[in-house]
């Protein structure tokens, strides 16, 4: 499964400047076109409009943007190769216009701003493109001062598997890239406790082995089933899925989690997902690949 486009977008940060070198990774290793886009707060041009024209300033952006690829990249083909784009507008929705435009099927974007207040910004760029994008979206926070970007440190590959969902696209992506970057996958299954009544809780509590062995024999099975040039674990936690997520890819020293996103049937419709959760939960990048694709 490569990708047949991606779009990474860059607002001159060091964490766009991490984004992009993950985007050029997969990008050089999957001969995938790339392309580039910054957007320019509406209000930038219209205060500036009185000095010179928003066309000049969109010119200049682009100046500037091609430098900052060059720069963090260096000349390389999927660099000298990729299109530019300046927009003005709202950053997600214009993102995710360009994503259409360029027929973009993966999305790389960093996640810079979380910080402490991670759980309070449902309303970032990051989540906003999470929330109504059809494509697969990569966030990319700022590594710590000893990490390198996931792709050029052979770390495993996370994958949050529900078994309660049919899709496998974000499995098979996971699998795709961890042979591309000789990656091992850890399959990751997370066993959410049954909500009941005092009551009942005694029952539902002596099911949770019976669960978890279920749980067990089907991570089995799929690790059978995609690993045959691979290393593949599976891991079963109980407990709230994406803090346990974070915690499994941090116990494995992961370079990336990967899950899924929800069918982009339900674009504008997923305030609840996990990948929004793990996306604020984690320090790790984050590839959400939507259950249909």
């Amino acid at each position: 499964m490569a990708f047949q486009s991606i779009l990474c977008a860059i607002d001159f940060s060091d964490h766009s400047a991490q984004a992009l070198r993950c985007a050029a990774a997969i990008a050089d290793n999957q001969q995938s076109p790339l392309h580039f886009v910054s957007v320019i707060d509406p209000l930038l041009p219209a205060a500036a409009a009185v000095a010179y024209d928003t066309e000049s300033l969109s010119a200049e952006t682009a100046v500037e943007l091609r430098a900052f690829v060059a720069a963090t990249l260096g000349e390389r083909p999927a660099v000298s190769d990729a299109s530019i784009q300046v927009a003005v507008g709202q950053a997600a929705r214009e993102i995710l216009r360009c994503a259409q435009t360029t027929r973009a099927d993966l999305i790389v974007l960093g996640t810079h701003g979380l910080g402490g207040l991670r759980r309070l910004l449902l309303g970032s760029t990051t989540h906003r493109v999470l929330r109504d994008s059809g494509s697969a979206v990569l966030a990319v926070p700022l590594p710590g001062p000893s990490d390198h970007h996931p792709f050029t440190r052979h770390a495993p590959i996370v994958v949050g598997v529900s078994l309660e969902r049919t899709s496998r696209a974000h499995v098979d992506c996971a699998v795709a890239l961890a042979q591309d970057f000789q990656a091992s996958v850890v399959l990751a299954h997370v066993v959410t406790p049954i909500q009941t009544g005092q009551q009942w809780r005694r029952r539902a509590e002596d099911a949770q082995p019976a669960r978890r062995e279920r749980a067990r024999a089907a991570l089995d099975a799929l690790s059978a089933e995609v690993g045959h040039d691979l290393e593949v674990r599976a891991v079963v936690e109980t407990g709230e899925p994406a803090s346990l997520l974070t915690k499994i890819a941090d116990d494995e020293d992961a370079g990336l989690i990967v899950v899924g996103l929800g069918d982009p049937a339900s674009v504008g419709r997923r305030p609840g997902i996990t990948a929004y959760r793990v996306v604020c939960a984690s320090d790790l990048p984050v590839l959400a690949v939507p259950e249909a694709v």
